[in-house]
């Protein structure tokens, strides 16, 4: 795997008053204007603040942006998912939490817009890409998520001893984007080809 393009940690940090308010004030401005209208600029002009005090508390707008994303999918997403994650068995997991994470992403307005709406072209282009700080930082949360059912999977030897944990958290992030774009209607042959193919290449075959 390439190494990202930034040294900057990927897992979540105290992040200072400054930022905060910046962040406060781009999600706002995502529920009001949508993402692609959320320039730099324009939050500069929304804070009274100058672009170059902007700059100095975010590198650039991409690393805002990724920062709001998965702040607000841990959010929304992850409290959610731990049930699943605890109690039902890898396999049924996998095929159960893409399920659920259509229906929080859906009723999600700062989500939807970023990954369905305005914010599609750049969301495509950096969860894709994994030179990128929005797919490093996922990939930190995914791990982060399936740590305890991939370990207990492991040692079950229910998981195809060929793929790496973090082979198989690709697997899982790039999947449920790819559902999740798919139109409504086309879901369920989704969820189902999920079963069918995705799932089974992550398992033991002997097991």
């Amino acid at each position: 795997m390439q190494a990202p393009a930034t040294t900057k940690e990927f897992e979540d940090t105290p992040l200072s008053p400054q930022r905060q308010a910046v962040i406060a004030a781009a999600r706002d401005s995502i529920c009001q204007r949508g993402m692609k209208k959320t320039t730099m600029l324009a939050l500069a002009a929304d804070m009274a603040l100058s672009r170059q005090t902007l700059y100095r508390t975010f590198d650039n707008r991409d690393e805002l942006l990724a920062i709001i994303y998965v702040r607000e999918f841990d959010d929304a997403v992850s409290q959610a998912l731990a049930p699943t994650l605890r109690d039902k068995a890898f396999a049924e997991a996998v095929a159960d939490s893409v399920v659920l994470a259509i229906g929080l992403v859906d009723d999600n307005p700062i989500l939807n817009d970023m990954m369905l709406g305005s914010g599609a072209p750049w969301f495509q282009s950096h969860i894709l890409d994994r030179r990128s700080l929005l797919h490093g930082k996922l990939m930190a949360l995914g791990k982060r998520l399936w740590q305890e059912p991939l370990a207990q999977a492991r040692q079950k030897q229910q998981l195809n001893p060929a793929l790496s944990d973090e082979e198989i958290v690709e697997w899982l992030l790039t999947n449920h984007y790819l559902t999740l774009v798919r139109p409504k209607e086309t879901r369920a042959h989704h969820i189902a080809m999920l079963r069918k193919l995705v799932i089974p290449a992550l398992l033991n075959a002997f097991e």
